[in-house]
Parts: structure tokens; sequence; C-alpha cells
């Protein structure tokens, strides 16, 4: 007796289970620890580099995550958790390759703008075009909630004195060449930074998006560099997107509803903890993947 036996498979996209993403394809500690941090997760780490120490510890460092993936290997010399991590996985393109790019006007709305109170008071900052970026002085730069395009300049700070908030905020980094060329966030370690993106709307989740015109040799002929400082009241609510940038992190990050971050490399400095409750979001997480179902 014949049979025919027949199977059937469908496309679904479903919440990804990874929430920091380092997308250099080849280079070595691609995803660097070095010292004592500890990076505590909720969701999965995705390593993109072939190279065999693409995840590279070394000191006492901690990773903990509900999975491990990379593309090469690692060596790691403090605490995994899984270890091992899985090696050997597939590459993945950006996941947040369709993201649409803001649309950027012509002109500017503020120019050079210092955030700067000498009593140490409240700045308010409203939406628009800052040309020549934005630099937090003394006081609290309270930005209203609303899409921010940094043309050139990108967004500083000077010190302990320095701090910003903003609720609903999505901050757009691009450039202007040759007049406003591109410049990468510096929020040093000793800033005090509580920022929260949106939930609705094209940019629901997204708190910081990076021009995807940039190249590895954008800032000085190297990879720009963004440091994301703030120390323990450090509180970065949403998606973190600069995946032609190495991101510092420095201090200890306090845990927020959730954080994602792509980035081409990434360091960790001191205590950093990564949730994953995407409640506030209509769709949920904002990154689906592709997988099949039958």
């Amino acid at each position: 007796m014949n049979g025919i036996v027949s199977a059937r498979a469908t496309a679904a996209l479903n919440p990804a289970k990874d929430c920091v993403y380092v997308m250099d394809p080849a280079s070595s500690g691609t995803l660097y620890m070095n010292g004592t941090p500890s990076m505590v997760l909720s969701c999965g780490v995705y390593v993109n580099s072939s190279s065999p120490t693409a995840l590279f510890g070394t000191g006492t460092p901690t990773l903990s995550a509900s999975e491990i993936d990379v593309v090469g290997n690692y060596s790691f010399g403090g605490t995994l958790n899984p270890n091992p991590p899985s090696t050997a996985v597939a590459p993945m393109a950006d996941p947040l390759a369709n993201l649409p790019a803001p649309s950027v006007p012509a002109g500017c709305d503020y120019t050079n703008f210092q955030a700067n109170s000498p009593s140490g008071g409240t700045i308010p900052l409203s939406p628009g075009v800052y040309c020549g970026g934005i630099y937090v002085k003394k006081g609290t730069a309270a930005l209203s909630a609303g899409m921010y395009i940094l043309k050139g300049g990108g967004l500083s700070t000077q010190d302990s004195n320095s701090h910003i908030t903003g609720t609903g905020v999505t901050l757009y980094n691009t450039y202007s060449n040759p007049s406003r060329p591109y410049a990468p966030f510096n929020i040093v370690a000793s800033s005090t930074v509580t920022l929260t993106a949106p939930t609705t709307g094209t940019y629901a989740g997204v708190l910081i998006m990076e021009d995807r015109s940039i190249t590895t040799t954008t800032c000085g002929g190297s990879i720009c560099t963004d440091n994301f400082g703030g120390g323990s009241s450090a509180a970065y609510t949403g998606i973190i997107y600069g995946p032609k940038s190495t991101m510092n992190f420095y201090g200890n990050a306090s845990l927020t509803a959730y954080t994602i971050i792509v980035s081409y490399r990434l360091s960790m400095q001191g205590t950093t903890a990564i949730n994953n409750d995407y409640s506030s979001l209509p769709t949920g997480n904002p990154i689906k993947i592709t997988a099949l179902v039958e």
C-alpha cells in the first residue's frame, strides 16, 4: 500500500529572546568586560563576531543571561551563566534594519544648545532639530516628550552637576557634513540620567537611534564611541540603537522595565542589570524574529 506523507511549515514573527546584540562580524572582544563588572540580564545576549575570542572577559567579570549566543568563540576569565555559552551559532542581520530613519528637516530649531543653570535648576527642552547637539553643563535638562534630532554635536554632559530626564523621548543622532560633523554620545560617568522611550507611534520603544550612514571610520578615522554613564541612578528605558558604534556603559545602571542594546561593539564597566518587561508597549517586545511553525 502506498501513502502520501505531506508536511507544511509557515513563517511567523515571534518576540526575540535577546536584548543585547553586538554586531561587529569579525573582531576579538566585540563584547568586552574587564576587571570586576557584572551584567545580569533577564534576556539573552547575541555576539555576531566569528572571532575565537568574540566574547572576551579579563579579571573576574560576571555575565549572566537567559542565553549567550556567540557566532565565534569566547575567552572569559570570570563567571558565565549559562556556562558554556552556545558557540558557532548562525550570523544574524541587523535586528532593527526595518526601523525607518526619522525625516530630518533642512533647518535648525536650536544651535549649539547649552543647558546650564548656575543655580542648578531645571532647564526645559522641547522636541526639535538641535544643530550642534546638546551640551548639559549644570542643572537638570528636562526633555519634553517627542523627537529630538541631534544634527552634529551629539549629546554630552559635564560632570556630577549634569542631569538629564525625560519620558516619551526619542533621540536621533545624525549630522550634516561638512558644517555639522557627527559626534557620539558622551554622558560622563558621574552625570545622572533617567530617560524613557515612547510607548506608542512609529518609534514606540526607541530611546536612541543613530544615523545608519555613519561608518567605522566616521569619528577621526575610527569607530565612533558612545559613553553612557550616570552611576547608580542611570536609567535607560528603551532601545539604544547604534549598530556602527562602540558603546561603553559605566557605573551601576538601574534596573528599569526593559533595555535593548544594539551596538557594533560593547564594553561593560560597573554593575548593570537589564530587564525584559515590555508590557508598556502595545505589541510587546519591539524586536521580532522569523520562526518556522507547523
